[in-house]
C-alpha cells in the first residue's frame, strides 16, 4: 500500500510505503525523515517545508513540482 498525502497546516509531505508500525526515524537531511519498521526496512518518508523546496527547485507547474520531488528524493542517501 503506498499513499502520499500533503499536510498544508505544517507543509509537509509524507510518503507511506508500506502499512506497518514505525520502530524509528531517522533524520537524513534536515527536514527529511525516513520511517523504519522493526526489521530496519524503510516504510515511509516525510518531507518538512515541502513548498519551500519546491520553489527552491524552481517547481512551477504539477510537472515541474513532479520533478522537484524525484529531484529531492534522488538526494537522498540509500537506505538499507
Amino acid at each position: 500500500m503506498s499513499k502520499i498525502t500533503y499536510s498544508p497546516s505544517v507543509d509537509a509531505l509524507a510518503i507511506h510505503l508500506r502499512d506497518a508500525d514505525v520502530d524509528d526515524t531517522v533524520e537524513v537531511e534536515p527536514g527529511i525523515m525516513f520511517d523504519y519498521d522493526n526489521e530496519g526496512k524503510v516504510i515511509g518518508v516525510e518531507i518538512l517545508d515541502f513548498v519551500a523546496r519546491v520553489k527552491e527547485a524552481g517547481a512551477n507547474s504539477q510537472a515541474d513540482s513532479q520533478d522537484a520531488l524525484s529531484e529531492t528524493l534522488g538526494r537522498l542517501p540509500a537506505s538499507t
